[in-house]
Parts: C-alpha cells; structure tokens; sequence
C-alpha cells in the first residue's frame, strides 16, 4: 500500500511539475509597465510625424495600476510608424506567442514581432538577416483590444520563403527567435492617442544570450530594458500589379511622382510626394536615402553596353540586389518607336532575368508600336503636354480615355501631367516679346484639371513634369511647389478612389434655377431639360457645357470629381466656378449622405432622389470641389480624419497662391492699362479678391480653417476674371491662339502688344518659301517638297495636286486618309498616316518670320484629336496650330521667332481620317523699319500629278 502511495506521489508531483513548466511557457516574458520609466521606444516612420506626450501612466491601466500613453501626431502619411519593445532572445516554439494590449482613438494599431535568422548573413550588411512578422489590427475603438501573433512557426516558414526568393539564396531558419515586438501605429494625418499595457510573450525560454546591443536578454517582469532600437525594423515590401492597382504590402497604392531635377529628397517628401522619377539609375547614396525615408522611385536599370547588338542568350545584367528594393518600377524610357522596339525587347527580357524582385513591374511611355510595348511590358506612362498648346483640356480627357484602345487590352496606365510650360514656348516669349526668360509654371487650376482628368480616365499613378529644380527660390518655382503640395494634399485624402476605385462615368452639370410659370393649359412654360423630384416639382435645368464630373466607386462610397474644361482653358481658366450647380448621380443608393469634401472637414451638401440618380446641389461649385456620397460611417471617419489634420496647411498654401497670383495679376493690368489695353472692370474685380484674402486671414487667425481655405479660393475667381478679359481682347485680329506665342498665358500678354507694335513698325518681307502656293509638281519636288507616309494597316493615304475649287491659281495641295477596312474604320489612327514637309528657309538667330497659308477641311477629321497640324520647326509640335473642321477656306498666321541658326521648315500633317485641302503657304521674314523694298519673283507654272511619297516605317 505505501508503495502504490509513493509512486502515484511520484507522478502526481511530476504531474504538478510539467504543469508548472507549461503555465511557465504560457507566461514566459511580461512587462506590465508598472515603472516610472518609458520603454517603448521610436524606431522611425516614413512620413513627417512627432511623438507626443509619451509618459507612464497610473490611471486607466487594463493590468494592475501602470500602463504607457503616448500621443503620435501625423502630418504626411506614408506606409508605417513603428514603436519597438525588446522581448529578450525568445527562440522559436509552437507555444511562441506575443500579444499587447492597445486602446486607442483610432483604428488601424498593427502589432508586428521581429524574427532573427542567426544563421543567414543580410547581403548588405553581414549580420544576421531579419523579418517582420504580422500580427493582428486594433479595431475597437475606445475600448482595450489584445493584439497578437499565434502559429509563429508557420509565419516563418512562410517568410522565409519569400526571402529565398528575394535573395536568390537558401534561408536558414534553425535557432530562429524573436526580439523585438513592435507597433504600427500609423493610423492616417492627424493625432492618435494610444495607451499600452501587459506586453507578454507566451512560450518564451530564457536564454543567456545577448541582445545585439549588448544587454542580456530577458526583461523580468516590470523591469526596465536598455539598448538602442536596432536599425533593421522595416520590413522588405512586396510590390505588385494586381489588375490595374499597384499593391505595396497587400494594399493599394497611388503613386504621387516626381520628375528628379537634383531637389534634397527630403524637401520633396515633404511636398507630399510619395515616389520619385530619375531618368537614369540612382547613385548609392540616393537609394540609402530614399531607404531612409520610405520614398518610391522609379529609374531605369543598368543598361548593358551594346544591348541590341548582341545575343541576349546570356546574362547581360548583374543580378539587382536589396540597394533596389524601394524602385517602385523599371521604367525603359521616353518617346519609343518601332525604331526602339526590339533592343527594348531584349532589354526587357535580360531585366526579368535579374531582378530578384518578382512582380516588380516594368513601363516604358511609347509613342508609336503601342500594342507591341504593351506585349512586353506591365504598364504604360502615358504622356501629352496640352498646357499652352492649341489642344483642348476637353480633348485631353478624351485622348487619355481613348489612347490605351491602342494597347493590349487591360493595360494599366499612368499619366504625365505637365507643370511647366514647353521650353519652344519660353524661347518664342524671349525672342518676340522680350519677355524674361522664366523656369514658368502653369496656374495651380491647369494642374489640378490635368491632374484629374486622368484620373477620370482611369490612371492608376500621376507622375509630374519637372524640368527645373523645385526647390528653386525664384516666385514662379515657389508657386509650383505650393500647388503641387496642396493637390497632393487632395490626392492623399482621395486615395482609396484613386488607387482601387471603379470609373462609373461622367455626368453634365447643370444649373437649377427657380420654377417657370405654369401656362393656360397647366403646363410649365420654357422647360427644355425637365427634371422631375421624388416630390412631384418641376425645376428648370440647363446643360452647363463648361462642367463636368467623373464618378468613382469603390464597395461602400461615390467620389464625384468635378472637371472644368472651358474652351481655351489650356491658356487661361477664367474663373471656372458657379453657383447653384448639380449632378445627377447615377447608380448612388438613396440612403447615401452627400457630402463635400473640404480642408478641414466635410460639409453635408442638399440631395435628392430623382430620375436617373441622385441629384446633388453645390450651392458654390468651384475648381477644387469634391463630393462624397455615402452611408458608412467608417468611410465617414476616415475620410474626416485624412482631410482634418492637413486643413491648416491646406488653407495656407491656397492662401499663400492667391496672394502670390493677386500681386501678379495687379503687375501685369497695370503694364497693359498703361499700354491702352484696359479692362474696365478690373478695379472691382480687384477689390473683391483683397477683400477675400483679408476675409481669409481672418478666419485663420481664428483657426476656422475650412472658410479661410473658401475665401482665398473666392478671391482667385475675380483674378481670373481679369485673366480672361486680357486674353480675349488679345486674341481679337488674331487667327486664332498661338499666332502670337504671347497669347498662351496671361503672364505672356504683355510681350505680345510690345511684339504687335514692333511688327507694326516694320513689314513683312517676300515669301521666301518655293513653290508654296502648289501649282507645279516638278517645280515642287525640285525646290524640295517631301511627302512621307507611316504605313499603317487598313489605312490608304494620298496626296495629290487637286484643281477642286482651289484658294488661288489652278490647283492646291489634298491630302486625304482613309481606312480600308471596318476594323480600321472603328479604331483610332496611332500616328499621322501622311504629312508634307517644307523646304528649308535659312534663318540666322532672332530673325522674326510670318508663315500664312490657307486650309479646309470639309469634313470632321475622325481618328485623332489633333485634325489637321501645320507644324513649323521653330515652335515644334507645342507651337503647332490644328484645326478639326473648317467648312470653308480658313486662313491661319503663325508669328515665330528663330533661337539659333538654321532652317526653318513648315510641316502640313493630316493625324486621322478624312481630307484636307492646303494652299499659298508663305515664309516671310520681318523687315526693321526703313529696309528698302524687295523685287518678286518669278511667277510659277501649274500641274496635275500625284506627290510621289517616301514611305517611313
């Protein structure tokens, strides 16, 4: 009997024992934050933010009486902020469990623990390699919530995967274990408090080993921790195209990019700038820099010498190591044709070979042979510079929405939005209107249209013209910075939609006026566009043709992005803002809220239910609105907090643009008043724009940032007013913008009265260019004449002497395109099927030359936007002049100015379907006042024959 006793006291105390052992595994490692000191510590961030009252607390603990509060205030939001916690040497067992308690006045709290691979070198550095691994996210707002990790071992496994294939080497996991648990607790811009307490580690073995900073391993329960935050706490982000969507780390993400024009990183993050476009391969201490502070690039690789050439059969690239892992995208050039289409082909192929990154993407922006780029790439850069050109901001939406039909299909796309005015343009203001030459920057409403039309169009990314430094001290380059800054400001608070969100269509607006009379018979009298309430009334409607809005969907909201695109707005905008403006949205559940987003906050704007949609009302629709339509109060919240926070700087900067532009606006009326160019409202005009910079300085003082943001918008409106006055008195006389270079800003006009006097004073010399008026082929082809053609398939061209109804003489110059077959007829012409080049005039520099000639175009011009182009090569494509339509002879004057020696030819290019007649092109140099007169030359004879053409490929 004592013997059965003794032995079931045997096994009940090693029964007692392994209990002991395993509730000791389940406890393992504790801090319960019951000290006076902080031991949380800031492992860094890639956005600007500050930790806030960072202290121990005694109150409102979840275990016993302490707990850690701190308060993180975000200003430009990027991907992470970590807080880090050493845990001691925990190696890796099924029992591993970390797990922290959070409470917070936001969601979002991510909690993350660092594993070590002591037995795997890190390539860059020679210490071991490390990961992050992910827990779970905090989501019960006001309420204390447990964070943890569960299946450790799994998560490893399954990272250490990942590093196998993103170091192209094998990954020892043995003698794993973790050391660190830490927090993202980037939850959006604004402030964000959390308190913190019980941080355990279930299943954590004490081990003597040393931490890398040297301080044992093992915190004891509420002891204190030494050392310093090691450098290695960031995780290597994956990087993908899912669809069109760019995913960083499983989520979606839109970039914000930069043209790298030598600016300090730093200045550009802080402009709001998420990614940065270098033309070549970043140096070495770019990439660490950009490593540093969480920025996107995107560059090209290393080319291999003679890529082209050579068989690519073998390994031309060296591998593309971890320096690249924050290149966002390889991008293989500017401008391609079917001339670069097969060295980019091999160079593709060689780039997936050695990128160690998979799925990495790689773009390329092709100007012709677009499908086949499309083939071999992952994405396409769409770029067009329509800001003081004669191309329609209307038509920009259109040729961004249109262009990707020449790719493969589902071909994702960004888009180049231009900030700057061309650099022909700059030279033809220094040459004609003695204007100083300026860096320049487009108006902030240019941008801010060009910016979301392509996102109307379904861009996935922006990326920003820049051909000078950003930094830059000068008034036009600051100006530039603070437009770019605010409409990143926009774009971040637009994400979600930006990124992931479906393009549902666009909707007219329409202004709503009061009820019409009712007439004899009961009905409303002068009601043309009726629309008709849930209520029954009927109010009058009116198609504003100048706006527009794009609607986009993402599961629980509608963005409505209203567009302004009056004719002429790629030279001045006007005003572009009215009242009392609605929209219909289609599609948009009749519970949803309507609310418009602004600086600040969001303001609930006046909806209703009726045919076709949801009809939305701005009472004061200008350039800058934006409307959410939503019943989630979680989109709600978050919207609130992405906008609240950068409200301030918002109101700011559109404060510091309005003030900037009204100095402008006064230097520049008074030099044109002075010059007998006046526009009698102007007075007024200014006085309401001071009156709303005051208001809005007011309501700064005040902290009211949403109305100190309205009020410097109000202001620019009268400014614009007084632009586009200016502008149209300009254009009188004129055949139409870009005649005169000078009419393509406002900041310009003065240059181009001072040029219109000079060229007054002066004369036009004799045509110096052959055989323009198109009557004797041999004479033609003699003098120099060419006819080239871009062979396309199903695509006939022609170009002939026609003797049908000529402008003068016997006969003119027909071009004509036509598409042979239904599936040509359908689709949209890549490049201009046939163009007749000049001969060369000789220009020396500064001469000053008039080129006239007369066009008619019978017929819409179908195919392209570009109709029919007279292109001189002073100006360049910029400069060019179009025209889609005109029913009866037109004649166009172009005023251009030569930068350097050299000839100056005229090219005639036809850019789609349909026919166009030409005639008496002319070439004439200005002569200074007092040149004796020229003798004319000889008459010309006529013909009737084909231009024999010279075909390009």
């Amino acid at each position: 009997m004592d013997r059965r006793l003794a032995i079931t006291c045997l096994v009940l105390a090693a029964w007692l024992c392994l209990l002991s052992q395993r509730a000791e595994a389940q406890v393992g490692w504790r801090e319960g934050f019951e000290t006076p000191q902080t031991t949380w510590l800031d492992a860094g961030g890639d956005g600007r933010y500050r930790l806030a009252e960072h202290r121990r607390s005694m109150q409102g603990a979840h275990g016993g009486v302490g707990c850690e509060t701190l308060t993180v205030e975000v200003g430009s939001s990027g991907s992470y902020i970590y807080l880090s916690h050493e845990i001691g040497h925990a190696p890796v067992i099924p029992e591993l469990v970390p797990s922290v308690w959070i409470r917070a006045d936001r969601p979002g709290i991510r909690v993350f623990a660092r594993v070590v691979f002591p037995r795997t070198p890190d390539p860059r550095t020679g210490a071991p390699i490390s990961a992050l691994l992910a827990g779970t996210t905090y989501s019960k707002v006001g309420n204390w919530e447990q964070l943890y990790l569960e299946d450790v071992p799994t998560m490893i496994a399954r990272q250490a995967r990942v590093l196998r294939s993103q170091l192209k080497s094998a990954v020892d996991t043995h003698e794993a274990y973790l050391d660190r648990v830490l927090l993202n607790v980037l939850t959006g811009p604004g402030r964000t408090h959390i308190t913190i307490d019980d941080l355990e580690v279930a299943g954590h073995v004490q081990t003597p080993e040393l931490l890398p900073g040297g301080a044992p391993g093992g915190a004891a329960a509420g002891g204190t921790q030494s050392g310093t935050v090691p450098e290695l706490v960031r995780p290597r982000a994956t990087v993908e195209l899912n669809g069109s969507v760019m995913m960083v780390d499983g989520r979606p993400f839109f970039p914000r990019a930069i043209e790298y024009q030598g600016e300090p990183l730093t200045f550009l993050k802080d402009r709001g700038f998420n990614t940065i476009k270098f033309a070549t391969t970043p140096t070495p201490a770019v990439l660490a820099e950009a490593e540093r502070l969480g920025l996107w690039l995107i560059c090209q690789p290393e080319r291999p010498p003679g890529l082209g050439e050579v068989d690519t059969s073998g390994q031309l690239l060296e591998p593309i190591g971890p320096q690249f892992d924050r290149v966002l995208a390889w991008h293989l050039g500017e401008n391609l044709t079917g001339r670069e289409l097969s060295a980019t082909k091999r160079w593709v192929e060689q780039l997936r070979r050695a990128d160690n990154r998979t799925g990495r993407p790689i773009m390329c922006e092709a100007e012709a042979e677009i499908r086949a780029y499309s083939r071999m790439i992952d994405l396409l850069l769409m770029k067009r510079m329509p800001l003081g050109t004669t191309f329609e901001l209307a038509d920009y939406g259109t040729w961004l929405r249109e262009r990707p039909r020449l790719a493969r299909p589902g071909t994702p796309i960004w888009a180049v939005v231009q900030t700057q005015p061309a650099v022909e343009l700059l030279e033809q203001w220094s040459l004609l209107g003695r204007v100083r030459p300026t860096s320049g920057a487009c108006s902030s409403d240019q941008i801010r249209l060009l910016a979301y039309s392509a996102l109307a169009a379904g861009a996935r990314g922006l990326c920003f013209q820049s051909r000078s430094p950003l930094s830059a001290g000068d008034p036009a380059t600051r100006d530039r910075a603070a437009a770019l800054e605010l409409l990143n400001l926009e774009l971040h608070a637009i994400e979600p939609w930006a990124a992931a969100g479906t393009v549902v269509g666009n909707v007219p607006g329409i202004t709503i006026g009061a009820a019409p009379p009712v007439n004899q018979k009961g009905k409303y009298q002068g009601v043309k566009n009726k629309d008709i309430s849930r209520h029954g009334e009927i109010v009058p409607a009116t198609v504003l043709a100048e706006a527009s809005a794009v609607v986009m969907q993402t599961d629980r909201a509608q963005l409505l992005l209203p567009i302004w695109t009056s004719p002429g707005g790629q030279f001045v905008t006007g005003q572009s803002a009215g009242n009392g403006i609605a929209f219909v949205v289609p599609g948009a559940p009749e519970a949803n809220d309507a609310h418009e987003i602004s600086p600040g906050g969001l303001r609930p704007l006046r909806h209703q239910r009726v045919t076709g949609g949801i009809r939305v009302t701005l009472d004061e629709l200008g350039i800058s609105s934006m409307v959410l339509l939503s019943q989630d109060p979680l989109v709600l919240s978050n919207l609130v907090q992405r906008v609240s926070q950068s409200g301030r700087q918002a109101a700011r900067l559109q404060h510091d643009l309005a003030v900037s532009r009204l100095a402008s606006v006064i230097e520049i009326d008074s030099q044109l008043s002075a010059a007998g160019h006046v526009v009698n409202e102007s007075a007024g005009w200014l006085a309401a724009a001071r009156k709303g910079i005051d208001e809005c300085n007011a309501l700064l003082a005040a902290g009211q940032t949403r109305d100190a943001f309205l009020e410097a918008r109000r202001a620019l409106r009268p400014l614009g007013q007084i632009e586009r006055s200016h502008w149209t008195q300009a254009l009188k006389g004129e055949s139409g913008p870009l005649a005169s270079p000078m009419t393509a800003t406002f900041i310009s006009l003065p240059g181009h009265w001072n040029f219109a006097a000079q060229a007054k004073a002066g004369k036009w010399g004799r045509n110096r260019l052959s055989e323009g008026q198109f009557e004797d082929l041999d004479r033609m082809v003699w003098a120099g004449w060419q006819h080239y053609e871009h062979p396309q398939d199903g695509v006939r061209t022609e170009a002939e002497l026609s003797p049908a109804a000529p402008k003068g003489g016997r006969f003119s110059l027909r071009m004509a395109a036509r598409a042979i077959d239904e599936r040509a007829a359908a689709g949209l012409v890549e490049t201009p099927p046939v163009w007749i080049t000049s001969p060369a005039v000789e220009a020396h520099a500064g001469q000053w030359f008039q080129i006239s000639g007369w066009v008619y175009v019978p017929e819409p011009i179908t195919g392209s936007l570009d109709g029919l182009m007279i292109i001189d090569s002073l100006g360049g494509e910029p400069l060019a002049w179009r025209l889609g339509e005109a029913r009866r002879w037109t004649k166009f004057t172009l005023h251009r100015a030569a930068p350097r020696p050299g000839p100056l030819r005229v090219t005639i290019a036809l850019t789609g379907f349909g026919e166009a007649w030409v005639d008496n092109v002319m070439i004439e140099p200005w002569l200074p006042p007092g040149t004796p007169p020229e003798p004319l030359p000889p008459g010309n004879r006529s013909a009737f024959i084909r231009l024999p053409p010279i075909r390009r490929n």
